[in-house]
């Protein structure tokens, strides 16, 4: 599994806690020090399975992990970010296996300010499409929050 964008790491820590120490985990990001962060906090909590990938997720096959290698790819608060959107569509479907998931967590609203400027959400329609334009099929979607949605799809 890996989380694109992971930014501090809290996630991926939070999933090596409660998966077996087999779980291959990758923290991908395109900041090191951030990547840097992440390892420590791994390597402090005894997390070997949590390996640390830097990438830029809007080049194709710039990130290091293998060409469907996994069962899950997440990408949380990180889509408002990336510019370059079938870039980054292209990675995922490359890293993800056939029948693999894809998570995507994403602002739902600007909320005056609370989220990403209005220009620059990836609301869930624009999601939802992006997926299915992608190889994706969307099995699943929730509103955890008045803030977020969590979509869940799958790679055919």
């Amino acid at each position: 599994m890996a989380d694109l964008g992971c930014g501090a790491g809290d996630l991926i820590i939070d999933l090596a806690t409660n998966l077996s120490p087999e779980a291959r985990l990758y923290a991908v990001d395109v900041q090191k020090s951030l990547l840097e962060r992440v390892k420590n906090k791994a390597r402090d909590q005894g997390h070997e399975n949590v390996m640390t990938v830097w990438s830029d997720l809007e080049g194709d096959g710039h990130t290091a992990i293998a060409e469907g290698s996994l069962d899950a790819a997440m990408l949380v608060n990180v889509m408002f970010q990336i510019q370059d959107k079938m870039a980054m569509a292209r990675e995922a479907s490359r890293l993800v296996k056939k029948s693999g998931a894809l998570i995507i967590s994403d602002w739902r609203d600007s909320f005056g300010g609370l989220g990403p400027q209005n220009d620059d959400l990836f609301v869930l329609e624009d999601a939802v499409a992006w997926c299915e334009d992608n190889g994706f099929f969307v099995n699943k979607v929730e509103h955890p929050t008045d803030y977020h949605y969590i979509l869940i799809a799958t790679k055919e």
